[in-house]
């Protein structure tokens, strides 16, 4: 397998994408007991692999996990032996990182075990880890160091997603607490930090505050689009908040922009639960230079459930702008030191169904921005929410598995005569 990244392709070559030469390599089989010659465990195809190797694990009989404790210093693929299955783990998963290396796992399930960065890295190439079709049981996702890129990619994980740099993609992800957590890196730059396409859940936490999404990166600028999140207040914590989407800090720079498109945000609702320090889009402490734009955002609670802002800005020097944004009138103060230009409503009609999905006949449909850059992929007006626009969550779910360009990009308008160039990263099995 092969990552094809940040290829600028026309669009007759983008069919052809996973369908070049494959870097030679060797392939390490694993298999129960070690049948047919095959290493018996992951440890030791590890241990006997060198860099660019791949290792094929074979599914146990009765779907039974490869139980270790792993630890990877090379740059290696671990990939399922059986197309559009997966292999089943159960232990810890450490990555110690050095500049340049590149480890992917695609088709791993892991029962009880989490994956994670040994330390932070040096100035240099970034080390990249790649999850895709993976299933986390009860596991956590942490690169919470400096100079890894993560790239999550259709992945089921029952516990917290952290990063510094990198990409989250069509995922589903659940936590008590905080379900997606970017922290700042120590080497900046002016890319952007992609959350696009992901089902959230933050459940309520008996700690401090959370968020579905808390970005804190000063290092990067953000790109927040079509998740769904469904986040609930802090029980019993008086002080304490929660949120759908936290900026608690980005980047002090006008080269780039910070945008927050077509999400829609629910609060749960827990018969016991009646906590009020509920915000959903809360952008706090921008620096001068900062720009952050809000267009086409869902926000639904109930009368028993509130939500007490809709939208939030405290202590901001840079720009904060709203457009579009969807509520119902459940929202006890829709806006808190962000303006509405007008472009607003607090008053939507709109029920969704246990996936986010507008009920028909729901006033969000064909209400968000009319500028075409913000049309649906049926080239209609923009949905407000999840389901709206060229990243509809429709891209992402559910999740099957045989999924190979997992991020595209393409121009929204094109001028007649021009060449309409796309920027994909796929891979190859």
């Amino acid at each position: 397998m092969k990552i094809l990244r940040k290829t600028n392709l026309l669009i007759m070559a983008l069919l052809l994408l996973g369908f070049g030469p494959r870097v030679l390599a060797a392939d390490l089989m694993v298999a129960e007991n070690g049948a047919g010659g095959a290493y018996a465990t992951i440890t030791a195809a590890i241990a006997a692999a060198v860099d660019g190797d791949r290792v094929i694990i074979v599914p146990k009989s009765g779907g039974a996990a490869y139980g270790e404790t792993l630890t990877i210093d090379k740059s290696l693929q671990f990939l399922c032996a059986n197309e559009g299955q997966q292999f089943k783990v159960q232990g810890n998963i450490t990555i110690n990182p050095s500049n340049g290396m590149e480890v992917t796992f695609i088709g791993m399930y892991n029962l009880s075990g989490s994956i994670d960065g040994s330390s932070s890295l040096s100035a240099g190439d970034r080390c990249v880890v790649n999850i895709m079709n993976c299933n986390f049981e009860a596991g956590n996702v942490n690169f919470n160091y400096d100079n890894y890129k993560l790239n999550l990619v259709s992945s089921v994980v029952n516990g917290q997603v952290a990063l510094r740099y990198g990409r989250v993609l069509g995922n589903q992800i659940t936590n008590n607490g905080t379900a997606v957590g970017v922290g700042t890196d120590a080497y900046p730059t002016n890319d952007t930090i992609w959350i696009v396409g992901n089902k959230i859940v933050a459940d309520y936490w008996s700690g401090g505050s959370y968020a579905g999404i808390n970005y804190n990166n000063t290092s990067q600028f953000f790109y927040i689009s079509n998740n769904y999140i469904k986040f609930e207040g802090n029980y019993n914590y008086s002080g304490r908040s929660s949120y759908g989407i936290w900026v608690s800090g980005n980047k002090d720079s006008s080269v780039g922009r910070n945008t927050i498109l077509n999400n829609t945000l629910k609060r749960i609702e827990y018969t016991s639960h009646s906590q009020n320090n509920v915000y959903a889009i809360a952008v706090d402490n921008t620096p001068a230079n900062s720009k952050v734009d809000l267009a086409n955002n869902l926000i639904l609670a109930t009368s028993s459930f509130t939500i007490v802002n809709g939208l939030r800005g405290l202590s901001n020097s840079g720009v904060v702008s709203s457009s579009y944004a969807w509520m119902n009138e459940f929202i006890t103060t829709p806006f808190n030191g962000i303006s509405d230009d007008g472009t607003n409503y607090t008053s939507s009609n709109t029920t969704i169904d246990t996936d986010g999905r507008p009920a028909g006949g729901s006033d969000c449909i064909n209400a968000g921005n009319a500028d075409s850059i913000y049309y649906d992929i049926d080239l209609t007006r923009n949905d407000i929410g999840c389901y709206g626009g060229s990243f509809t969550m429709d891209n992402y779910f559910p999740i099957t598995g045989a999924a190979r360009v997992f991020f595209m990009m393409a121009p929204r308008r094109i001028t007649v005569g021009n060449t309409l160039n796309i920027e994909a990263e796929s891979f190859d099995r």
